[in-house]
């Protein structure tokens, strides 16, 4: 493992891009969003809904959406949920403005708006957020759209920039989002949907999806973690959300 993680250190620094921090905010207490500039990255081609790995130090790696991107001059915006004793939680609150961060990418992701959706929807959690602001800002001005984010009790701040409702997370996590996919009124013509964050809460909401008659063409899944660990992330990508997924 700690030779693994060495090559990996090594290789951000060899072929990785450098970027500076230009500011750290805070929208809620567990959920800060990083400026960057990475001058390299100008003129680089971003898709809204693409990832970037980011080092977070100890050679950990993590995976990031960019929320705001402006290509033209290499800049982006990338939002982290903070909780616990995480190598990403310590790697964001030890960030200022004028430090540096070195990451890969941007890799294909989440597929972006085609511009013609009649109407979108957005599901998630606060490790979501940053997918949510990029989806969003894709569509054409005017397109209806819907859903919601889950955070924790008392940190709904952290969506009020986003056209969501903010639902508190409570015992079982996802009931909130199934719950207001189920009862949600639905705009006219075949929407696209979004589904991101905790993978159990993905499979309900993919559940609650079917069951209102929208097809599994127009869902636009991407799991982000599991509470059961990344190996039951990862086999669900493999089975069951195969034909909605696009790693």
């Amino acid at each position: 493992m700690a030779f693994s993680k060495s090559v990996q250190r090594l290789g951000v620094r060899a072929l990785g891009h450098e970027a500076q921090v230009t500011d750290v905010r805070r929208l809620s207490a567990s959920v800060v969003r990083v400026e960057l500039h990475a001058a390299r990255c100008a003129g680089v081609p971003f898709a809204p809904g693409c990832k970037i790995k980011v080092h977070v130090g100890d050679g950990e790696m993590r995976s990031y959406t960019p929320a705001r991107i402006d290509p033209s001059v290499g800049e982006m915006d990338v939002v982290v949920f903070a909780q616990g004793d995480s190598a990403a939680s310590r790697w964001v609150n030890g960030l200022q403005p004028g430090g540096t961060v070195r990451f890969l990418g941007p890799g294909s992701s989440v597929p972006a708006p085609q511009g013609h959706e009649p109407w979108a929807g957005f599901y998630g959690d606060e490790t979501a957020i940053g997918l949510a602001e990029a989806i969003f800002a894709a569509l054409p001005p005017g397109t209806p759209t819907l859903g919601a984010i889950e955070t924790l009790a008392g940190e709904t701040s952290a969506v009020s920039h986003l056209p969501l409702v903010a639902v508190p997370r409570g015992v079982d996590v996802g009931a909130g989002l199934a719950q207001h996919a189920r009862t949600v009124a639905l705009p006219e013509g075949p929407g696209v949907v979004w589904l991101s964050g905790e993978a159990t809460s993905v499979l309900a909401l993919r559940e609650a999806w079917l069951e209102r008659g929208v097809p599994r063409d127009r869902l636009r899944i991407k799991p982000y973690w599991s509470l059961r660990g990344k190996a039951h992330r990862k086999t669900l990508e493999r089975t069951v959300l195969r034909q909605e997924h696009i790693a």
